[in-house]
């Protein structure tokens, strides 16, 4: 359960914290650091599912920050949510998007997705979901979900 912080979108929770499940002796950091990702992944997913949800399917998924100079942080995005994933060649993109902000703030653009349009730089080749990583991540993924409904009542 990735909620270090309390649990964020798609369910405002600060009440929820993070957790393994299922550990035993034979898992070592690399397991817990991969569980990691793939958390964070899920919980990307479940924002992902409450878009889709309101009828705006998403075509792909970019990643920005220092994390998304990972390929494995983005393979496992694109098997766990499904979607092409791919990052700006600049992914330190705090300045960019304030200066996105900025120009439609000031009528240089008439709204932030048109600033977006034009500011944006070059991105990096879209990372493919794989097919065989999909079916695996499917079932985990119901199960994270089950995991959250049962430990939701715990969180209050």
């Amino acid at each position: 359960v990735p909620a270090l912080a309390g649990a964020t979108a798609p369910e405002w929770n600060a009440n929820a914290r993070a957790g393994w499940f299922g550990l035993t002796a034979a898992h070592g950091r690399a397991h817990l650091a991969r569980a990691l990702l793939e958390g964070n992944a899920f919980a990307l997913r479940d924002v992902l599912e409450a878009i889709r949800s309101a009828g705006h399917p998403p075509a792909e998924v970019v990643c920005v920050g220092g994390g998304a100079r990972g390929e494995l942080l983005r393979q496992i995005r694109a098997d766990i949510t499904g979607l092409p994933v791919t990052r700006p060649v600049d992914v330190e993109t705090t300045a960019r998007g304030a200066a996105m902000l900025a120009a439609s703030g000031v009528r240089l653009h008439p709204d932030v997705p048109s600033a977006s349009r034009v500011m944006s730089g070059p991105r990096s080749e879209p990372l493919q979901p794989r097919l065989e990583y999909q079916e695996v991540y499917a079932a985990l993924y119901q199960r994270h979900l089950a995991l959250y409904a049962a430990l939701r009542p715990l969180f209050s």
